[in-house]
């Protein structure tokens, strides 16, 4: 995956296709709960990414996401803020 706005892309289509999300509800400020990815959904897309697309996340950088942003920095290989980090 590439640019941001490409990532958010494919990660919306993927979430919609392999999870039943409404693609509506999967915007870049989407916290990632309220669509009902905790961390066991996490862990199952991650595996579902690397199965699918070859792509390796780290499963320890991936529960810092919040967001559906979060999460398309994590695929772009940028670690989001830690949530202590935050303002």
């Amino acid at each position: 995956m590439t640019g941001r706005k490409e990532t958010l892309e494919q990660l919306s289509a993927f979430l919609s296709e392999n999870r039943g999300l409404d693609p509506a509800l999967i915007t870049e400020d989407a916290r990632l709960d309220d669509l009902g990815l905790d961390s066991i959904a996490l862990a199952d897309l991650s595996f579902a990414l690397f199965s699918s697309q070859g792509i390796m996340i780290d499963d320890g950088i991936i529960l810092y996401a919040d967001t559906i942003g979060d999460l398309a920095d994590v695929l772009a290989g940028r670690t989001p803020d830690h949530p202590s980090d935050r303002p």
